[in-house]
C-alpha cells in the first residue's frame, strides 16, 4: 500500500500487478487532488495487470488541479472486476480538468449484479482509447460509458467485447468531438433489452467527427432499432461479426 500527501508528485512507468501473497484488491482509489492542494500529481504510463478487484478502480481528478498535469497512458489489462456495491462502476476515470489520454482496457472481465451495478467502464473526458476483448456481465446500466463533459476526441477503438445482460444502453457516448475517429466493431451484445429498445446512443457527433458501428451483434435487434441516431450517428449497414 502507499499513501502520499505531497504536491507536485509525478508517477511514470508504474506497474501494479499480482504479488506472491495474492492478487485481490478492494476498491483501490486514486485522487489527484484532495482538499485544495493536499495531493497533486500526474499519472503517466500506469499499468494495472492481472488483478482481481472486488469493487471499483477509481481515479479522480478534482476541479482545481493544475491544467498541465497529465492523465496519459493508463493501462488496465487481464484484470477481473466485481463491482457489487450499489451504483458502483467497475472502472471509473473521472476528471474535471485534464482529459485521459491513450487509455487501454483489454482482456478484462466485469461481473456485476443486475439492478445494482452502475457501469462497467466509465470515463469522463477522453482523448484516445483502446477498449478491446473485454467481457461485461450483469451490468445494471451501461457496459461502456464515455461520458465526456467537454467531448471525447482522438482515436477511440471499441472492439471484440462481449456484453451479456446490460440494463441500459450497452455503449453510451456523450459528445464526439470533431477530431474524434471512433470505431465500434465486432462487439457481441446478448440478453440485453436496452433503454427504449436501444443499445447505443451518443448525445452529439460534431462536424468532422466519425463513429463507425459496423459488424456488431445487437442482441437480436436490427441496427435501426438498436442504434439511436438523434445525435448524428449513422445506422450501420453491416451487422453481425
Amino acid at each position: 500500500s502507499a499513501h502520499f500527501s505531497s504536491k507536485n508528485v509525478q508517477f511514470e512507468e508504474l506497474r501494479i500487478e499480482k504479488g506472491e501473497d495474492g492478487n485481490d484488491l478492494t476498491s483501490p482509489y486514486v485522487r489527484t487532488n484532495y482538499s485544495g492542494s493536499w495531493l497533486d500529481f500526474s499519472l503517466q504510463n500506469i499499468t494495472f495487470d492481472g488483478l482481481t478487484i472486488n469493487g471499483s478502480l477509481s481515479v479522480s481528478k478534482a476541479e482545481n488541479v493544475l491544467t498541465n498535469y497529465a492523465n496519459d497512458g493508463i493501462i488496465v489489462k487481464n484484470c477481473s472486476f466485481n463491482p457489487t456495491g450499489d451504483k458502483q462502476n467497475g472502472i471509473e476515470l473521472k476528471s474535471l480538468t485534464t482529459p485521459y489520454q491513450n487509455v487501454q482496457v483489454t482482456g478484462c472481465t466485469f461481473t456485476g449484479v443486475t439492478g445494482v451495478t452502475n457501469d462497467g467502464l466509465y470515463i469522463q473526458r477522453l482523448q484516445g482509447a483502446t477498449i478491446k476483448n473485454n467481457s461485461f456481465k450483469n451490468i445494471g446500466e451501461r457496459a461502456i460509458q464515455l461520458n465526456a463533459d467537454n467531448g471525447m476526441g482522438g482515436n477511440v477503438i471499441i472492439q471484440e467485447n462481449y456484453i451479456n445482460n446490460c440494463g441500459d444502453r450497452a455503449i453510451r457516448f456523450g459528445t464526439v468531438n470533431g477530431d474524434a475517429n471512433v470505431k465500434v466493431n465486432n462487439n457481441v451484445i446478448v440478453n440485453s433489452t436496452g433503454r427504449d429498445g436501444e443499445l447505443f446512443k451518443a448525445n452529439e457527433v460534431k462536424p468532422g467527427g466519425s463513429v463507425n458501428l459496423d459488424n456488431n451483434y445487437w442482441s437480436g435487434k436490427t441496427a435501426a432499432t438498436a442504434v439511436n441516431t438523434n445525435g448524428g450517428v449513422t445506422v450501420p449497414t453491416k451487422t453481425g461479426i
